[in-house]
């Protein structure tokens, strides 16, 4: 589970921020990283925590949390609207 929302911009017009935030099995949070830093958007981390989970707590063994600042550099000629789909 995964939530991703736009941030305010900075003076930096290079790029859109996003924040990022979300539970899952640590291989699949590490799948997910890797798919965005790969993909067609050129995914940027600005700021990534991972924080495993406390096994005194009661949360399942392999539920790790996320949560990060990503970057999607902003292309000339290219709507506001095509570049966050």
């Amino acid at each position: 589970r995964v939530k991703i929302a736009r941030m305010a911009a900075k003076d930096d017009a290079n790029f859109i921020r996003f924040s990022l935030t979300g539970e899952g099995a640590y291989s699949a949070i590490v799948k997910f990283i890797d798919q965005l830093e790969q993909g067609q958007h050129y995914v940027r981390f600005e700021r990534l925590h991972l924080e495993l989970p406390d096994l005194d707590a009661g949360v399942a063994k392999n539920t790790v949390r996320i949560s990060a600042v990503m970057l999607i550099p902003f292309l000339p000629g290219i709507t506001e609207e095509a570049a966050t789909e």
